[in-house]
């Protein structure tokens, strides 16, 4: 049971888009569609050649497919293993003085 800081909402559909140039690399965009309608972009750039963004596109389709795509929302590692000790490990392990 994770808490709020890792509460997403399952996307329900997605559209990855064709890789472009951006700037003077390369990248590609996703949208994911969720139950209520709304919708997020999602950029992945900064690829240098044509080979690269074309295995990390595929590789994405793939996690989408899978419901593995994991959407990031900028938690630091601090932040992560904290609430992971919290609330994840705590109240699984219980205290004892025998061996």
């Amino acid at each position: 049971m994770m808490s709020n800081l890792f509460n997403q909402k399952n996307y329900i559909d997605y559209k990855v888009y064709k890789t472009t140039q951006i700037r003077d690399k390369y990248g590609f965009r996703i949208v994911l569609i969720f139950s209520d309608d709304t919708t997020q972009t999602i950029q992945r750039s900064g690829f240098r050649t044509k080979k690269e963004v074309k295995d990390f596109r595929n590789q994405t389709i793939v996690e989408l497919h899978n419901g593995t795509f994991v959407i990031e929302k900028g938690v630091s590692v601090q932040e992560f293993f904290i609430d992971w000790l919290e609330n994840e490990i705590k109240p699984r392990v219980t205290y004892s003085t025998s061996p």
